[in-house]
């Protein structure tokens, strides 16, 4: 089949759904859930598979009402979306359009010749109630390896963000960056950070997914307290079945 520009696309999910905008196959591909080819020119060429990946897309979210979340899980799921586009969650979408933070990526070395020089960041009140650290303080955190903090922005695990002059990470992220040190320090491959990343994103979406049947018909406070109820309680159902499967793999090796 040769590959289809945005118009034909449109054209041909309009059949099916008739009120589908441009605006909205742009948001999905913006969102992480079909990844077009480009022409010389920088047109959108998108393929058989592409439009299956979008027409499925379009399905989940607007017929079954399933978060943009669980949609791109399901898809890579079932094959129509390789797992190595562009994460962007709903929270962090919402935090990008309502802070003047940016995300930057951080050059490796300056990092590390500072931690080596013995200079260490200070922590940094943000807004709201965590803290956040510069990026300086957390590579030089006892129990960090700076290599591993590098390692960690690169994969997208730690996003820094600029406040200020300051380049700051949250507080949550001393826990990941020890955690990975760990990991590392035990000759794991850091890769293994996006594996498990992807695993929280999933059981992520199964709490919004699950939450989606009364969290729009209670208070906001209401629905935050029944969610994280509900995130613990599949936790401890992850853990069992975690526990379980482990003594299984570990009588079999």
């Amino acid at each position: 089949m040769t590959p289809l520009k945005i118009g034909q696309v449109l054209a041909r999910l309009r059949e099916r759904y008739p009120t589908l905008e441009l605006s909205k196959i742009r948001y999905y591909e913006e969102m992480g859930l079909v990844a077009p080819a480009r022409s010389k020119k920088g047109y959108r060429l998108y393929s058989e598979r592409d439009i299956e990946c979008l027409t499925e897309a379009i399905r989940l979210a607007d017929e079954e009402f399933v978060p943009l979340r669980v949609v791109r899980l399901r898809l890579i799921d079932r094959g129509l979306l390789h797992d190595d586009g562009p994460r962007v969650t709903h929270t962090r979408a919402a935090r990008r359009a309502t802070t003047n933070a940016v995300t930057i990526p951080v050059p490796p070395r300056p990092v590390l010749e500072a931690v080596a020089s013995g200079e260490e960041g200070e922590v940094v009140a943000g807004e709201g109630p965590s803290t956040r650290l510069s990026l300086l303080a957390l590579a030089a955190h006892r129990g960090v390896d700076p290599e591993v903090v590098n390692r960690l922005v690169a994969l997208g695990a730690i996003t820094p963000q600029a406040r200020d002059g300051e380049t700051t990470v949250e507080e949550a992220d001393v826990r990941i960056a020890v955690a990975a040190t760990a990991l590392y320090r035990a000759g794991a491959d850091l890769r293994v950070v996006t594996s498990v990343r992807r695993l929280v994103e999933r059981e992520l979406g199964v709490v919004e997914e699950s939450a989606g049947s009364f969290r729009h018909r209670v208070s906001p406070d209401e629905a935050r307290r029944a969610m994280s109820q509900l995130a613990r309680e599949i936790s401890s159902l992850r853990d069992a079945l975690y526990e379980r499967e482990l003594s299984h793999l570990l009588d079999g090796a």
